[in-house]
């Protein structure tokens, strides 16, 4: 058992409960088909319980700072190292991260130079020396007579801490001032500093004016700033500081550098790094050819097509218009044959010459004068002054990286690079490749003093470059960034960093090293493989490489099929043995009983060719090729040759920018010769296709929405009002909120590694009860996301769109995975698979059409005006959109308007009129047209109340963003809760202030809100939340039994003659319970027909004929109509019907005064908009008798309604808060805000530039205020 590693009953992902021993101190290979559950046992099995038990075994705090694994689905695992994984994820893709950093030799590389480095003058080349107290002496001198100095010491530079000691010390020695971070202070008072920030402090000498006849004053503070400052001192003129060592400076220039330390020669470092491009070696530039891509293309016709650069209309229109008459050129001439002059004047402008532009309106015509400063310079401007990561994102698109034109690419400052060894500065020895390096190491030769200085450091350097030359990567430079290394290099240095750190009785599991490798190169990593076990460690690696297998002590062959095929022990053994099982597919293909047969015709292709010329990416060498189209072409060579220099770096980018229009940058070449054969590129790799376990194949290849449509369009999901966004887990509604659609829930356990359950409430399925029941075929949402993907095919072989998706994924032998299975655990083969099927899956499509729902709901105006200005770009592309909407600012910004009315329900459906807004607003029948004209319009109040004098005061609210704000909410009035989208607005209003009056009015159940208080609760007495949710879930629920309304008019029937002689009670008069329903449908009206494998059928009830009710019920009149007639009416028919009857007529009436006298008693609730729903909750409350104390909230109630509507909303809002009671409202519509009492505004923008109070007062006073968004859009409302 010593020598073993005993795995018991795994059941990771699809491994079925195995049991496996495996030998420890060999080299042990996993293998098996993809899927089949090899990364499963080595990385989700045996690395996560070997590093979850290292972790477990430090100390309580140094866990919280590495935080926990979860334990793995296994029983034990007996015998098991502290384990290391070794994988193929890049190394990192900071452009500052390069293979000597990750390696840490350029760590030792700066220690190298900066202790046995020999300095150059950086100008004329000559060796630098110290200088004397004397020479520094001489240079001050010759400042010139009355010059003012001052004598610094700098004892501090760019360190962190708080350095009261110092201040002291310095204080006893008898200094005064000292300059702390560039300000003078006194060193009597009392100087604080951070200690996290870094500090550099000067202690002021001496204050002196250049004179004859001060030499020993200036010798005496010289030699005491040098002693302070250990040989440095700092001369500071009026103008200028000049830094003198007593080590390092060249007598002839007068140059002087700092004593050498390893920092200066780190290009992240601001000591050592050139100041221009901050270490980085380029610069990100705008580039011509991006901003301009097709010059075949004129001005006039589109040539620039940039943000804000748009030709159609608007200044820079003019901007051209005047350009081309003042230089003399055609706008629609192609840009191609335009002089140099001219793309001169366009790119970068015409040197400061005042150009007339002319302009021209409906009303007037003029001419005013701008400087014109070129696209370029302009675009530079607005990413350095734009605030927006989306605009700076955008114009990211249209940048390329340049080499630094004051280091040229070298990163360093220049006299950091004057420093050398063995003739050769950092930079140049980072250029060199690991072999050519650890050539130039074995070769230098130093002096007796600095070999003893440098062997230990020569010592970690040679070590560090032999493991890199052992895993095959000699080929790489030091200076090469890592972001560009593929999975495999990256694997294979922290390999050879693991070889280097001489760790012994270590688990290392390793994925696929030989990916990437020339067969040259595998037997050098076979050969580190080995070092590595024999240093006294056991080596696992997940491989299908054939001579990995041979090199191996031990195989495991996992499988024998993939997915729910797999997770089984095939067998274990040597290679031999593995040969000899006659159930190891693995085993057939090494004895070549089982082989990939050579094909016995090579394909001729269509005879085309795509033909690369001069390609000189890299190491390529003005290389020529040809590549034939129609046939399947295969690149190789050893690693570094240049395969992905030619065909990731030119021929996809060339590719990508001239076929797929992309922002790409060709690697060096003259010219890529056949694209006209080909129409587009796609690139697939193996990033994954989600970075969450709720991406899954389902919803990346789209089929889940097919899937989610079929399911909406059921008759059962019909009935309850379900769209396709019910099927949705990971949005509200049709989600279990328990675990808000994840299926498992996290129970944190502080010490112990968080816990995962599967959801108690939906019992892992994701959605809640009322989803599920919703099937097709027998099967629910969750049923079809558990399916694999061939049982998928099956299941849905009558429904085409979805069948030809699942059937590109079997094809590309995905058929195992689940449609919902987790994008995480996704191997990265079966990522690229997945996205190879999509593009299987696709067929080509015309223009767009893009049709959207009311896309301003929940926006603040400023954010609406980048949503048109998005649409309007949508349109100016070529594009149709259809926007339902009724925001005043998008119709206005329309082309083309359809307005349907006049009225609501059986008063509308027609179309009332159609044209442009201006057109709209001319029809006397359109009421949009009337509020669009100002013919009518929501007045502004007169006068604002004043409320009760008390408040609802909410301190320290830090809820998301908030930032510890503190707000007073007047009671007894109108309060609009207001900001741009993301300001805090929800979190304030429903995530504190909801739940915490919920909780001490209501009695709900404690929920803790991250505030520090809420004060004036003793003048409430409940809080009401008035939101958009279905005011029923069923058909059964309806405005009548949702008001109580139905309640009355039961008991009403109840009380005719008619019924009293039967003796009905009121609940004969119910369709939902047993007596006067109709049984057949049980109060339905419907029956349903369930088909089996086609949707079910819903039909009216034979019996009662949709009527609900049996014969006997249905006999009993009032006015002639009996009780189905009633729930027939609709509200405004039903008013007029029970006018002698109050209690029933004051509910109607509150619901025509809500503006739904079209809708019918007995409607479904599931068949309510939001709009209506919330409307129906409101005229609830009104017909109660109010309190006075109540506090209502509601969260964008006029979403969805038409200007009319919203005007009866405010009516409604103001009846509320006449009564004496207080409304909050969080909305965007400038009709609301401006009809309040008091105005809240959150912002000043979204997300963590929000959380503040930027406002709070009367419209009119936060109109005034000028940092706010929403006063300046209401200063127009207002005005009006």
């Amino acid at each position: 058992m010593k020598n073993e590693i005993i795995i018991k009953n795994a059941k990771e992902n699809n491994l079925k409960g195995i049991d496996l021993t495996i030998p420890r101190d060999k080299l042990v290979l996993f293998t098996g088909i993809s899927g089949s559950g090899k990364s499963s046992l080595a990385f989700d099995t045996i690395f996560a319980e070997g590093q979850r038990r290292y972790i477990e075994s430090l100390s309580a705090y140094a866990r919280q700072f590495l935080g926990q694994m979860d334990k793995p689905d296994v029983e034990s695992i007996e015998g098991l190292s502290p384990a290391i994984s070794i994988d193929q994820k890049t190394t990192s893709s900071n452009p500052r991260s390069t293979v000597g950093t990750v390696t840490e030799i350029y760590d030792y590389l700066r220690l190298l130079y900066a202790r046995v480095g020999t300095p150059y003058c950086p100008n004329c080349g000559k060796e630098i020396k110290r200088q004397t107290v004397d020479q520094i002496a001489d240079k001050v001198a010759g400042l010139g007579q009355g010059a003012k100095i001052q004598i610094l010491a700098p004892v501090v530079r760019g360190r962190k801490g708080e350095f009261q000691k110092l201040f002291e010390s310095l204080k006893k020695q008898g200094f005064v001032r000292v300059n702390v971070d560039g300000e003078q202070r006194l060193l009597e008072e009392e100087i604080k500093l951070e200690k996290t920030y870094k500090h550099t402090i000067s202690v002021v000498v001496d204050r002196l004016s250049v004179k004859e006849d001060m030499s020993q004053r200036l010798y005496d503070s010289l030699e005491t700033a040098l002693k302070l400052a250990e040989g440095l001192v700092v001369v500071k003129t009026e103008d200028s500081e000049t830094m003198y060592s007593e080590k390092l400076s060249c007598p002839d220039c007068g140059v002087t550098l700092e004593e050498l330390e390893p920092r200066m020669f780190s290009f992240n470092s601001p000591f050592g790094a050139c100041p221009d491009c901050t270490g980085l070696g380029f610069k990100r530039e705008f580039e011509p050819d991006l901003v301009i891509p097709d010059k075949t293309k004129s001005l006039s016709g589109g040539a620039v097509k940039l943000m804000g650069f748009n030709l159609d209309g608007g200044v820079m229109q003019l901007y051209f218009k005047a350009l081309a008459k003042r230089y003399g050129f055609d706008l629609n001439a192609p840009v191609k044959d335009l002089p140099d002059e001219i793309m001169r004047i366009l790119l970068w402008g015409n040197d400061g010459e005042p150009l007339s532009i002319e302009y021209q309106t409906r009303s007037f015509e003029g001419q005013y004068t701008k400087l014109w400063h070129g696209l370029i310079p302009t675009l530079e401007r607005r990413y350095n002054e734009s605030t927006s990561d989306t605009v700076r994102r955008e114009y990211e698109n249209y940048m390329v990286d340049r080499e630094c034109p004051t280091c040229h690419g070298k990163r360093l400052k220049k006299e950091v690079l004057s420093v050398k060894i063995g003739g050769k500065n950092i930079y140049e020895l980072t250029q060199m490749s690991v072999e050519e390096c650890a050539a130039f190491f074995e070769n230098l030769r130093l002096d007796e003093t600095k070999t003893l200085i440098a062997r230990m450091v020569l010592k970690e350097i040679n070590a560090r470059l032999k493991f890199l030359k052992d895993v095959g990567l000699d080929y790489l430079t030091l200076a090469r960034s890592s972001g560009s290394l593929s999975g495999g290099e990256a694997q294979r240095i922290r390999l050879a960093t693991q070889i280097g750190s001489g760790l012994t009785g270590v688990l290392y599991i390793l994925d696929e090293p030989s990916i990437g490798l020339h067969q040259r190169d595998n037997e050098k990593l076979l050969a580190t493989l080995k070092r590595l076990r024999d240093l006294g460690n056991t080596v696992i690696v997940v491989e299908h490489d054939e001579d990995t297998m041979y090199a191996a002590d031990c195989i495991v062959d996992v499988g024998p099929g993939a997915g729910i095929h797999g997770g089984e022990i095939v067998c274990v053994g040597d290679v031999e043995k593995i040969k000899q099982c006659p159930n190891s597919i693995t085993g057939k293909y090494l004895s070549g009983e089982r082989k990939v047969p050579v094909p016995e015709k090579r394909r001729k292709g269509n005879g085309l060719f795509l033909e690369v010329r001069g390609a000189a990416e890299n190491n390529l060498k003005n290389i020529n090729v040809k590549i034939p189209l129609g046939e399947f072409v295969c690149v190789t060579g050893v690693s570094g040759s240049g395969k992905s220099s030619l065909v990731n770096e030119i021929l996809y980018k060339a590719l990508a920018r001239d076929l797929n229009r992309a922002k790409t940058i060709p690697g060096k070449h003259k010219e890529i010769r056949g694209m006209e054969n080909l129409d587009k590129v796609i690139a697939i790799d193996q990033s994954p296709i989600g970075r969450t376990p709720r991406s899954n194949p389902a919803t990346y290849t789209g089929v889940f929405t097919d899937i989610r449509m079929l399911y909406a369009a059921t008759t059962d999901a019909k009935m309850r009002g379900f769209t396709p966004s019910r099927f949705s887990f990971n949005v509200k509604g049709g989600r279990c909120e328990a675990c808000q659609g994840d299926g498992i829930i996290k129970i944190e356990m502080h010490f112990l590694s968080d816990v995962y359950v599967p959801c108690e409430v939906c019992k892992g399925k994701r959605y809640n009860r009322e989803t599920l029941e919703v099937k097709y075929k027998g099967k629910s949402i969750n049923d079809v996301l558990e399916m694999s993907v061939e049982e998928g095919m099956e299941f849905f072989s009558n429904i085409p769109k979805i069948y030809r998706k699942l059937k590109t994924l079997y094809e590309v032998g995905l058929g195992y995975i689940k449609l919902g299975q987790p994008a995480t655990t996704l191997s990265g083969g079966e990522a690229q698979r997945v996205k190879l099927a999509t593009e299987l899956s696709k067929r080509s499509t015309g223009k767009t059409i893009y049709i959207l729902d009311e896309p301003s709901i929940g926006l603040h105006q400023r954010d609406n005006e980048k949503l048109i200005d998005t649409l309007l770009h949508l349109r100016d592309l070529g594009n149709t959109l259809i926007v339902v909407e009724h925001d005043e600012d998008t119709i206005r910004a329309a082309d083309f308007v359809v307005d349907v009315g006049p009225g609501a329900g059986v008063h509308g459906g027609e179309i009332v009129a159609t044209g442009t807004p201006g057109e709209i607003m001319a029809c006397p029948r359109s009421v949009t047209g009337q509020y669009l004209s100002g013919a009518k319009k929501i007045p502004v109040p007169e006068t604002r109340r004043e409320g009760t004098g008390k408040f609802l005061s909410i301190r320290g609210a830090r809820k998301n963003n908030l930032k510890n704000l503190d707000v007073d909410i007047p009671l007894g009035v109108l309060n609009v809760v207001t900001g741009v989208s993301g300001s805090g607005k929800s979190s304030l209003v429903n995530e504190i202030l909801n739940p915490y009056l919920s909780e001490k009015l209501n009695g709900a159940r404690h929920t803790a809100v991250e505030c520090d208080s809420v004060e004036g609760l003793e003048h409430l007495d409940k809080v009401i939340n008035i939101d958009q949710s279905p005011i029923g879930r069923t058909p059964r629920s309806n405005p009548a039994t949702y008001t109580g309304m139905f309640t009355a008019i039961r008991d009403l029937f109840a009380s005719t003659p008619d019924a009293k002689e039967r003796g009905y009670k009121a609940g004969r008069f119910s369709f939902n319970v047993a007596g006067g329903r109709c049984e057949n449908c049980a109060g339905d009206g419907i029956l349903k027909i369930e088909m089996n494998f086609l949707p079910d059928v819903y039909v009216p009830c034979e019996v009662c004929h949709g009527t609900r009710y049996n014969r006997e019920t249905l006999q009993v009149r009032y006015k002639g109509k009996n009780i189905a007639d009633v729930l027939d009416m609709r509200v405004e028919d039903a008013l007029e019907f029970f006018d002698s009857i109050p209690a029933i007529k004051n509910k109607l009436q509150t619901l025509y005064d809500v503006g739904l006298g079209y809708i019918k008693l007995g409607q479904s609730a599931t068949t309510l908009s939001g709009g209506e729903a919330q409307r129906v909750k409101l005229s609830t409350e009104l017909s109660k008798r109010s309190t006075g104390k109540t506090v209502y909230l509601l969260d964008e109630p006029t979403t969805g309604l038409h200007t009319a509507d919203v005007e009866k909303l405010i009516k409604i809002l103001q009846r509320l808060v006449a009564s004496g009671n207080t409304v909050i409202v969080i909305e965007h519509n400038l009709d609301i805000i401006k009809v309040a009492d008091n105005v809240i505004d959150l912002g000043p923008e979204g997300g963590n530039g929000g959380g503040s109070l930027v406002a709070q007062g009367t419209p009119e006073q936060v109109a005034n205020v000028k940092g706010s968004y929403t006063g300046r859009f209401l200063n127009a409302v207002l005005e009006k």
